[in-house]
This record gives structure tokens, sequence and C-alpha cells, in this order.
């Protein structure tokens, strides 16, 4: 189950999450810098008979008596804008995995692809997945999910806490100890302790779609406390994530060392559209 644990986390970073945003300064333009007033200039004061604003040998425009500065912000000084941190900057843990477990209560089905390569006992094993998951009711979380392990091919369908294995043509069913009612968000929320850190890598492509690209580490120990299961002597976790413009995730990488080294990176696409996951038997 450590390795169903560690799917569970991962599908918890397909998380979208409302990456922090930092507002620009106003710029001073540098031609009203230092501008006299008309109240401060004793050359022309706002009491003075001779120079009386119908004078015309006194007009608004004339250099002696300029007219106050506009209370509204000159064309040529661009607003404030918000936008993501600078390429570098570490953002805060605890706001960033708070953003991320709300942020997930608006991704209720998605497909994805995942590639994962493993090496037990000294052995290399890869595995390469896809399968489609529908999380819009919690109670009853669904997932129909396709592996070739090995050589092998899987197929794995769970709807609440009942599973079905195809192996070899045959379908089995068996009730799950995965607790199928928690979301990701929930998943996510129970793990805040293990990150140690949060980065803002910067703006990258994927699958031709613009996204945000976020670089974190998680103590595995602090993780197998948060989800009840042991590390497995996994040291540091490497846990990269990116999201697009809706603050939606389109892809997410992991690794970690220890007794099985693995790497992984998972895709997730069609975000909120309709999937079909129905019992096989």
């Amino acid at each position: 189950m450590k390795a169903i644990r560690l799917v569970g986390l991962a599908a918890a970073a397909l998380i979208a999450f409302a990456g922090c945003s930092i507002a620009l300064p106003k710029l001073g333009s540098p031609a009203n810098q230092g501008a006299p007033t008309a109240a401060s200039n004793p050359a022309a004061p706002a009491s003075n008979p001779a120079a009386p604003e119908s004078n015309p040998a006194a007009p608004a425009s004339n250099p002696a008596a300029p007219e106050p500065p506009a209370t509204t912000q000159p064309a040529d000084v661009p607003p404030p804008v918000a936008g993501p941190p600078a390429p570098g900057s570490t953002v805060d843990v605890s706001s960033f995995v708070d953003q991320v477990s709300t942020a997930s209560k608006n991704v209720k089905t998605y497909t994805m692809t995942m590639n994962m390569k493993t090496t037990v006992s000294g052995s290399a094993m890869t595995t390469v997945a896809t399968g489609k998951v529908d999380v819009s009711n919690p109670a009853t979380t669904k997932i129909d999910m396709t592996m070739t392990v090995a050589g092998m091919k899987i197929r794995i369908i769970q709807i609440g806490k009942t599973s079905y294995v195809n192996m070899l043509g045959k379908w089995t069913k068996q009730a799950s100890s995965a607790e199928a009612t928690q979301t990701t968000g929930d998943i996510f929320a129970q793990t805040k302790d293990a990150f140690t850190d949060v980065k803002y890598v910067g703006p990258e492509t994927v699958n031709k779609t613009a996204t945000q690209h976020y670089s974190m580490t998680l103590d595995a120990a602090k993780l197998a406390q948060g989800l009840s299961g042991a590390s497995g002597n996994l040291g540091k976790i490497k846990y990269d994530l990116w999201i697009d413009a809706s603050s939606f995730p389109r892809k997410i990488a992991m690794s970690f060392g220890g007794d099985a080294p693995t790497s992984m990176t998972m895709t997730m696409d069609n975000i909120n559209k309709p999937v079909s996951i129905k019992a096989p038997i």
C-alpha cells in the first residue's frame, strides 16, 4: 500500500493553486518630477490681481504659472500589475500548501499519463500508465488506470473503496484499504508539515501550454507521519509542479532515493471534462 500512498501524493500535486503574486510599484514620470504648483509659485499666486484667470497675459499654459498637476495617473505611467514571483524566489510553504489544497476543490475530473522508473534489489523497472480520474463526489472517488509494469499489462478500476484488477484478462474484485473518501486536497493538507521549501523556477511550456514551474522538497519521515505509512528510508523527496494560466496543474515530477530509488513524471489533461468510469463486473 506504500506505493498507493506515494501515487496518492503524486495525485495531490495535480491540484490547482493560486501562485503568490507581487505588485510592481508605481513609476513616476520624469517629465513631471519637481514641477512647481500654482499655489506655491510666488510669481503667480492664486490671489494676484495682476494675473487673473481670464487675463490673456497669463494663460493657463504660461510657464510662469503652470496648472496644478492632474490628480489622475499620467498615461505614460503603467498601473500596478500582479504576476508570479521572480525566478528563484522562495514561496511561503504554509501559504503554498493552503492555496494548493483549497484550489484542488475546482479539479473534478482529468486524464493522466505517467512514466515511472524505479530500482528494486538492483534491478531497474519501468512503469507506464494512462488513466482517468473522477473526484466530483469525494464519497465515491473513481479511478480507471491501465499500467504496463515490467512488460505486464494491468488495469485497475477503483470506485469508492472497491477495487477491480484485471491481470491476464481476468477481473477480480476486492475491498480496498485506501481512503477513497479523501480528496487530493485532503491528502495534500495532511502532508503540510512534510514540505521544507517551495521555490518558483520560472515560466515553461508543457505540451504546448504555457505554465509556471514550482519546485519543492519534502521530508519523507514527516510525509509518512501525515499519511500514516512507512517512509521506506526515502530521505528527501524532490517534487515539482507546473500550473497553467487557469491555475490548473499540467505536469508533476517526483524523485527520491532510499531502498528503491524512483523518479516519476505525470502530465494531466482534459481537466473538468466528462469521464465515464464504471465497475467492470
